[in-house]
């Protein structure tokens, strides 16, 4: 019995060393990413402010993006905004 003991126990660390090697992992990826997101949107930024009218972009973006994030019964409105955005 003391044997079958040792072997769970083993397993059970293992796993549990597994398991914090993933979380590592994944905290390193998420920290990767959000680098990688800063950079994508500096450089967007970047050649959003080297072409004309940077300013009317960034209104009509935000704009489509509320509307895209509006509820369902709110279509009609929504539908009204993706008419008059250009």
């Amino acid at each position: 019995m003391g044997l079958m003991a040792n072997i769970f126990v083993a397993a059970f660390y293992g796993v549990m060393l597994l398991s914090l090697v993933y979380f590592i992992h994944k905290v390193m990826w998420f920290m990767r990413f959000r680098q990688l997101q800063a950079q994508l949107a500096s450089n967007a930024l970047a050649t959003a402010r080297s072409t004309g009218d940077w300013r009317q972009d960034a209104i009509t973006t935000v704009l489509y993006l509320e509307v895209v994030r509006l509820p369902k019964n709110t279509a009609p409105a929504a539908a009204h905004l993706m008419e008059i955005l250009p």
